[in-house]
């Protein structure tokens, strides 16, 4: 295994974690398979052993926002809103601006008429460069007047805020890593 492709950047009891760096390519493991860095895998390599972890990964190369909202509270508008985000429904050019915007991956959960938005950024994510190209882009406008239907602010939001930005208050690795300091 080449190790100038990759970057250990931690160890534990199990082994060490190593991240590849560079675009996700396959990545041999002395003919017995082929592995990217979304797909977990454990191989020994003169005793050490490399974790590939897809959580671990975006991490490493990523930041995380959440963001929550609600929904008008009408069966209907929910069932509408969410054929809007099912995959084969994406505008391409709402898909287009999130993603030279430098947004890796965004993931909308709901509850009820609650939204939860979890963002994956890379270091080119700004988000006050993201709002004002949405401001100027008339499509983005478009999409955003039209769930704006289905949305509502949440409790305490400041005039025309919709998504508003979640505090983390618990981290399993910060939590695991104060008990063992």
């Amino acid at each position: 295994m080449d190790m100038g492709a990759a970057k250990r950047i931690g160890s534990d009891a199990i082994g060490t974690l190593v991240v590849l760096l560079g675009p996700k390519k396959p990545f041999p493991l002395d003919g017995e398979g082929i592995f990217t860095s979304d797909v977990a895998a454990h191989q020994c390599f003169s005793q050490t052993v490399f974790e590939f972890d897809k959580t671990a990964w975006r991490t490493a190369m990523t930041r995380r926002f959440c963001y929550a909202l609600d929904l008008q509270d009408d069966p209907e508008l929910i069932a509408e809103y969410e054929r809007y985000h099912r995959a084969e429904n994406a505008w391409p050019e709402i898909t287009a601006s999130l993603r030279a915007a430098g947004i890796e991956q965004l993931e909308i959960y709901r509850a009820a008429d609650r939204l939860f938005m979890i963002m994956e950024v890379n270091d080119a994510f700004d988000p006050a460069a993201k709002a004002s190209a949405d401001a100027a882009d008339p499509k983005v406008q478009a999409w955003e007047q039209l769930m704006w239907r289905f949305q509502k602010p949440l409790p305490g939001a400041a005039p025309g805020e919709k998504w508003r930005a979640m505090d983390l208050i618990y981290d399993l690795q910060a939590a695991v890593a104060a008990a063992k300091a």
